[in-house]
């Protein structure tokens, strides 16, 4: 058996929305949404190798209701 684990990187994002200091890694959508949430500042997500924006990440990752 092949279990793929995702995994989710956050950063800090500077003023630009530029990746900035990695902060921490997760292996689920809820324990980046409680970082985030927590620490109130803005941040990107690196997903697969590609950095998104903390709106993009809740667009592709967080399903609607």
């Amino acid at each position: 058996m092949d279990h793929h684990t995702q995994s989710y990187e956050v950063h800090a994002a500077d003023s630009a929305g530029n990746p900035g200091p990695f902060e921490a890694a997760y292996s689920t959508v809820v324990e980046v949404l409680a970082h985030c949430e927590e620490n109130q500042k803005p941040y990107v997500i690196r997903v697969n190798g590609e950095f998104l924006s903390l709106d993009r990440f809740m667009e592709t990752h967080v399903s609607a209701g």
